[in-house]
């Protein structure tokens, strides 16, 4: 009996304790107002909040004021708690990164005002999808990003904030994020601001520029230091801005100005060094421009070098890039032109600035290595707004034998004469009957629309030396009448989608041909297309 009472008095002892954790006995008195999920996200208790969740906690749940749980993990009591483990428990057990809070600030936005005690949260919340806004928001907005990672977040912060497209002359209580750094005399904000394109002339009401306001009482040896090398890096700016601009300030030509109002695309590009043994560089080339009449290719024709060093005006100085394929959004990218080509190749091309690496897809390969030949990675699609959708779904297709024999018929009518030479002699061509099987459908894609395009080309070439045009990439349009038409020759198809956010997708190919690069875009039912065009020497 005494062994049996044992056991009796051990289990109701158990029992107890297990309803104790389940009701969580904590030191801090829960709020009515809100649910037992929210009162332990405030005060950060993470095994009450394991608990919760494990019993099925609405993670999603607010209050008539708009409190979430996520939003009380940000805020917090006590600010030297670290609240990183709450809040991804939270983001795991299905918490919405993008949700409103108490007086409709972000989470993102409420994140930032706190990250003077972990920043990790905000890098969280980014982690795990958090949207960043590519316009400015209305003046004194808590939206305003990265001038309250500026003030309150660190460094690591501002950078990922830039590197998914932030604007970073969007003003907050009438100024820049790059006036805040240079208020408090933060260097490294400053150099990563201007490097990211922060304007360092603007002024202010008062008739204060920037550079005036970079100044301190301290005594202290270090902040010293600090705004001086904050005095310098502005200094240094708006003299490389003053250079850059001279009488022909590129920011007030009409050129410029019109580009503030069109669609830019661009291609990220991976090119081989000019010179043996140079390593390779990613840039962006920036190649076609949409206003209200339509696609047009930048300036790609430079007879001389003195136009190499005057075609960059034609330019925009900066472009903070989404980079796209397949109709998704791969990242972000901002890059600047030169203040002049170095070489023919070169036109177009802008510097990819900041450390973080550019999107790849894939591996380096010899199908996108043109007339260089050398292992690249795929160009991708830059485009200046976030237009990336492919709302005609352009996929790889195969296509029908009655298709087939049409595209070999308007082949056949391209190339009614063909000559190729014999095994036995390379050197002399003659007239060739060549058969059906020799016109090689080396690709097809078709849209959801009923539209296909086919690459195709003759096989068999006995000749020596650089093969005759029948011999190359040869692109066919097939309607969805299945009419078929010539489109172009010597080109891949880099990528498609709708770059003018006019509900019809665009295709832009790569130009692959002896000593031309480029790029081609077709729109409106290939009924059109812009050629950017450029020469290796």
């Amino acid at each position: 009996m005494r062994t049996s009472r044992s056991k009796c008095w051990f289990l109701t002892i158990v029992l107890l304790c297990s309803c104790c954790h389940s009701n969580a006995a904590h030191s801090y008195k829960d709020d009515p107002q809100l649910t037992p999920l929210m009162n332990a996200a405030r005060h950060n208790d993470l095994p009450r909040i394991r608990t919760l969740l494990a019993q099925g906690a609405d993670v999603k749940a607010k209050t008539a004021q708009g409190q979430t749980a996520l939003y009380e993990a940000i805020e917090r009591t006590d600010l030297n708690a670290d609240n990183l483990p709450i809040v991804a428990a939270l983001l795991q057990a299905g918490a919405d990164p993008n949700e409103k809070e108490i007086f409709g600030a972000s989470a993102l936005s409420i994140s930032l005002t706190r990250d003077y005690a972990n920043p990790a949260v905000t890098l969280q919340l980014l982690k795990a999808g958090a949207t960043v806004p590519r316009e400015c928001p209305p003046q004194n907005s808590e939206d305003s990003l990265l001038s309250l990672a500026t003030m309150d977040s660190s460094v690591e912060v501002m950078r990922e904030l830039i590197a998914r497209g932030v604007q970073v002359n969007c003003k907050y209580r009438g100024a820049s994020a790059l006036y805040w750094a240079a208020l408090n005399g933060q260097s490294d904000r400053v150099e990563l601001l201007l490097q990211s394109g922060a304007d360092p002339r603007e002024q202010y009401n008062s008739g204060h520029t920037i550079l005036d306001i970079a100044t301190t009482t301290n005594r202290d040896s270090r902040v010293q230091k600090e705004f001086a090398k904050t005095r310098q890096l502005l200094e240094s700016a708006l003299q490389s801005t003053a250079q850059l601009s001279g009488d022909n300030q590129r920011s007030a030509t009409p050129v410029a100005l019109a580009l503030v109002q069109s669609t830019l695309v661009g291609i990220l590009e991976d090119n081989p060094g000019h010179y043996s043994g140079d390593p390779h560089y990613r840039d962006v080339r920036v190649a076609f421009q949409h206003d209200k009449a339509g696609w047009e290719a930048f300036p790609n024709n430079c007879p001389s070098q003195s136009c190499l060093k005057s075609i960059t005006t034609q330019f925009p100085a900066q472009v903070n890039w989404t980079i796209a394929f397949s109709g998704r959004e791969l990242g972000h990218v901002l890059s600047r032109t030169p203040q002049y080509f170095d070489f023919y190749s070169s036109i177009g091309q802008q510097s990819i600035v900041g450390s973080a690496a550019p999107p790849t897809i894939g591996k380096p390969s010899a199908d996108f290595a043109g007339f260089l030949g050398e292992l690249v990675y795929r160009p991708l699609v830059a485009v200046s707004e976030p237009n990336y959708r492919d709302p005609e779904n352009w996929k790889p297709t195969h296509l029908s034998p009655e298709v087939i024999s049409a595209v070999r018929k308007a082949f056949r009518e391209r190339f009614p004469k063909v000559t190729n030479c014999t095994r036995q002699d390379v050197e002399h061509a003659k007239p060739w009957s060549y058969p059906d099987a020799n016109i090689k459908v080396h690709a097809a894609y078709s849209s959801n629309h009923n539209w296909a395009i086919s690459e195709v080309g003759l096989i068999g070439n006995e000749c020596d030396g650089p093969s005759d045009e029948p011999f190359s990439s040869q692109w066919f349009v097939i309607t969805p009448e299945q009419q078929v038409r010539f489109l172009s020759s010597n080109m891949w198809l880099v990528d498609a989608g709708d770059y003018d956010n006019d509900g019809k997708s665009e295709l832009v190919f790569s130009i692959d041909d002896y000593n031309r690069g480029g790029y081609k875009l077709f729109y409106d039912d290939f009924k059109q297309e812009a050629v950017f065009e450029f020469n290796y020497h």
